[in-house]
């Protein structure tokens, strides 16, 4: 365990990926709140159209999150920022959203919704609801 604040306490686990901001520096963060699916929806939809408004097809390239030194989220949302750090299927999902806006509706429904709503039985009360949130969303 390292230092991570000046605190003089082991506290934060040593880490390359842990950025304290500098004494005297102001950071910004992004918050963003919400409950379950819907949540992550919201997400998906605003940061693809954010990438598209910049003319950004890839994440990785993109200045989406150039100035955000850190991130809360709660709910839906936390889903959202788990699925872009850890499933290389949902960012290229996002990045497809963003280079074609006009075919996001489908392209979400079937690259998502689909496989999300087909993991249960129908008889699963949880892919009932995706059921019917994938017959909405045609």
């Amino acid at each position: 365990m390292g230092q991570c604040h000046g605190c003089q306490q082991s506290c934060c686990p040593d880490s390359e990926e842990l950025r304290i901001i500098p004494s005297g520096r102001t950071g910004s963060a992004l918050a963003l709140q919400g409950m379950g699916l819907r949540s992550l929806v919201h997400c998906t939809g605003l940061m693809a159209g954010l990438m598209a408004s910049q003319g950004e097809g890839s994440l990785a390239t993109s200045r989406l999150f150039n100035r955000v030194d850190g991130f809360s989220t709660s709910g839906g949302t936390s889903l959202f920022f788990a699925s872009l750090a850890y499933s290389e299927r949902f960012v290229k999902l996002l990045e497809d959203l963003a280079s074609k806006p006009e075919e996001s509706a489908a392209t979400f429904k079937n690259s998502w919704i689909k496989p999300w709503a087909s993991r249960g039985h129908k008889a699963n009360p949880l892919a009932k609801v995706f059921s019917r949130i994938a017959r909405f969303a045609s």
